[in-house]
């Protein structure tokens, strides 16, 4: 049976952890340091926060941490100024505010060539599918109930790869950064409602948050996104983006 998903676990460790004053944009720029805690490798986030660092002066200290918990609770304990890895963004702590979206925070259903990809939710009934916890509430939102779990999203495409499943439900960021490295994947049926993944800061720091939103926004909006997503995802990154964020879920 699948744990409850990581992103309300997150939320409640970064409430409970004591927050800090604030180290807001001021101070980054004046010590020109922007110290960045993400959850596992990350590059693409990584990459684009590097580019913020460099337009406000800063240079970006990345550490890595093994869970979304231990990420917010750096930044809202004051050790971190910005968690990245995957973060669904949540309201459920005072004490930390998401940026903007950075990506759809969708769960993609993932099968293995010669296998096709499975393009609705009713073929995944009859799969041998396993997921990470984080797929766990999109799964029990589509009534689908026979699924192995695993460790996470790692795990459950080792499980595809050596045959102990069919398919694996996993979240779309994860999914991407695997279809980079192992062209053989493939991106079927989207499930649950649409989410955001986006970059936590402690809700103190405002001209930050501000600074990193308009960031992200100019970003968005010119040839380097484009060429930011490629660059990470190769060709089908930008448009399994799209179909993410016109896609109904279930």
């Amino acid at each position: 049976m699948l744990r409850p998903s990581w992103c309300v676990l997150a939320s409640l460790a970064a409430f409970a952890a004591s927050s800090v004053g604030a180290r807001d944009l001021s101070v980054i720029k004046r010590e020109g340091r922007l110290d960045v805690v993400t959850v596992g490798d990350s590059p693409f986030e990584a990459d684009l926060l590097r580019g913020f660092a460099r337009s406000i002066g800063a240079e970006l200290h990345l550490d890595v941490v093994d869970s979304a918990q231990l990420a917010l609770a750096a930044v809202s304990a004051g050790r971190a100024d910005v968690a990245a890895g995957g973060l669904l963004a949540s309201r459920d702590s005072a004490a930390i505010v998401f940026s903007e979206e950075v990506f759809p925070g969708r769960v993609v259903i993932v099968t293995r060539k010669p296998a096709p990809p499975l393009q609705f939710i009713e073929q995944l009934r009859t799969e041998r599918l396993a997921a990470p916890p984080e797929a766990a509430q999109a799964l029990a939102a589509a009534k689908v109930s026979r699924v192995e779990a695993a460790r996470d999203a790692q795990a459950a495409l080792e499980r595809l790869r050596g045959g102990g499943a069919s398919a694996v439900a996993m979240p779309l960021f994860d999914a991407l950064r695997a279809r980079a490295r192992d062209p053989e994947l493939q991106l079927g049926a989207y499930l649950g409602a649409r989410q955001s993944v986006g970059f936590a800061l402690r809700t103190a720091d405002g001209e930050l948050a501000k600074a990193l939103n308009q960031h992200l926004t100019a970003l968005r909006s010119s040839t380097s996104w484009r060429l930011l997503i490629g660059r990470h995802f190769a060709n089908f990154g930008f448009e399994e983006l799209v179909r993410a964020k016109l896609s109904e879920g279930s």
